[in-house]
């Protein structure tokens, strides 16, 4: 009997704990701040098609983007942390890079091919990144 509950217990706590929504800020820098324009696209496979990329900055989501989508912020110059994550609790995929003034910057996102297990157990999620994030090398 009290491996049934546990288990019912263990279940509801997977389901209610792999959910992070993304809570997007939206700044406005001011002129005395300089930014570049930084392009952020997702690829277009098939491989968590129904999940949401979460891509940020700073510890702050800034945009989400579906399959195929692409979008284009500006960014403070200097040293960032960027980031990329899904709405399902996973480790988000860090990636560090100097922003320079008028150097234009692409990144794009991927999806993390391995393990593929994870999306049959909620509870791994934490473990893994669902996406990556990569400097591309064009900017179209």
């Amino acid at each position: 009997m009290k491996k049934k509950y546990l288990l019912t217990f263990l279940i509801l706590l997977s389901i209610a704990s792999s959910c992070t929504p993304a809570r997007i800020v939206k700044e406005n820098y001011s002129n005395d701040i300089k930014t570049t324009k930084v392009k952020i696209t997702r690829e277009n496979k098939i491989l968590y098609t129904g999940l949401q990329a979460i891509f940020g900055y700073n510890n702050k989501d800034r945009v989400v983007l579906w399959k195929n989508d692409s979008v284009e912020i500006d960014v403070p110059v200097g040293m960032q942390e960027f980031y990329v994550r899904s709405n399902q609790a996973d480790r988000p995929f860090k990636f560090k890079y100097l922003v320079r003034q008028n150097e234009p910057l692409c990144l794009i996102i991927k999806p993390e091919s391995s393990p593929i297990i994870k999306g049959f157990i909620p509870i791994v999620w934490y473990f893994y990144n669902s996406f990556k994030l990569e400097k591309s090398a064009y900017c179209n």
